[in-house]
C-alpha cells in the first residue's frame, strides 16, 4: 500500500511538471499567433509601400520626361520668336534704308 501511494505521489509530482509545460506550451502557441498574425500585416504594408514607391517612380519619370517635352518646346518657340524679330528688324532696317 504504501508503494502505491509513493507511486501516486510521485505522479502527482510529475502530472504536475507536465501540466506546467502544458501551460507553457499554451501560451507559447497563443504569443505566435500573434506574431504572426502581426507578420501578415507587415508584409502586407510592405507590398503596399513598395506598390507606391514603384508608382512614385512612374510619376517622377514622367514628369522628368514632360519636363523635357516643354523645355524642347519652349526653346523652339524661343527660336521662332528670335527669327521672327530678326526679320522684323531687317525689313525695319531695309524699309529704312530707301
Amino acid at each position: 500500500m504504501e508503494r502505491l501511494t509513493q507511486r501516486m505521489e510521485a505522479n502527482a509530482t510529475s502530472n504536475d511538471a507536465l501540466e506546467r509545460v502544458a501551460n507553457g506550451q499554451e501560451r507559447l502557441i497563443k504569443v505566435l499567433e500573434k506574431m504572426e498574425r502581426a507578420d501578415e500585416g507587415d508584409a502586407e504594408a510592405r507590398m503596399r509601400l513598395r506598390s507606391l514607391d514603384v508608382q512614385l517612380l512612374r510619376l517622377s519619370e514622367e514628369i522628368a520626361a514632360g519636363r523635357q517635352e516643354s523645355i524642347v518646346a519652349i526653346r523652339t518657340d524661343i527660336t521662332a520668336l528670335t527669327n521672327s524679330i530678326l526679320r522684323a528688324t531687317e525689313e525695319f532696317e531695309a524699309g529704312s534704308d530707301r
